[in-house]
């Protein structure tokens, strides 16, 4: 840690013994957008690996998405998720489109959308290119979208500022 880091510097001591036990294994979280951290050896870290892979470790932990703005607006919508062709039956219009990224053959979805919401892409992304054509507020970049957010979900994308919320 930076305290750890500090010490060891001034004093020429590092704790041998601890950072042994984080070379065999360690866990290091920051929640609360920093204000809270947590750092574990040994079983206890096993026990947040353990519980990170598990489903709802992201719906417990995630309080709201971030990403970039492709297209600013905001709504309040239902989430769909979508990611192959055969799933733009489930949209209707006004639902808030999830997806790992869009395709040509999701812009049907698209257009039913009132915002779309992506894990992946940049700024010259399908999704984000799109977004702008139609002037749907669009929020690209945040990760773990489609994980955090399943249908029926009803969410606020804020794409101005490039967040989503769970409502």
């Amino acid at each position: 840690t930076f305290c750890e880091l500090k010490k060891a510097l001034l004093t020429g001591n590092a704790e041998e013994a601890e950072l042994n036990k984080r070379a065999k294994s360690f866990a290091y979280g920051l929640f609360e957008e920093g204000k809270y951290c947590v750092l574990a050896t040994g079983n206890e870290a096993e026990k947040y690996a353990a519980l990170a892979k598990e489903d709802d470790f992201i719906h417990n932990v995630v309080a709201e998405l971030r990403g970039t703005c492709a297209c600013p607006g905001k709504v309040i919508g239902v989430v769909k998720v979508v990611n192959k062709p055969e799933e733009v039956s489930k949209m209707k219009k006004g639902n808030v489109l999830v997806s790992i990224a869009t395709t040509p053959d999701l812009v049907h979805a698209m257009r039913l959308a009132s915002a779309i919401v992506t894990d992946a892409g940049g700024l010259t992304s399908h999704a984000a290119i799109v977004s702008r054509e139609l002037g749907v507020p669009c929020v690209i970049g945040t990760k773990i979208a489609t994980k955090w957010l399943k249908d029926g979900d009803k969410v606020e994308v804020d794409a101005s500022k490039g967040t989503v919320r769970k409502l």
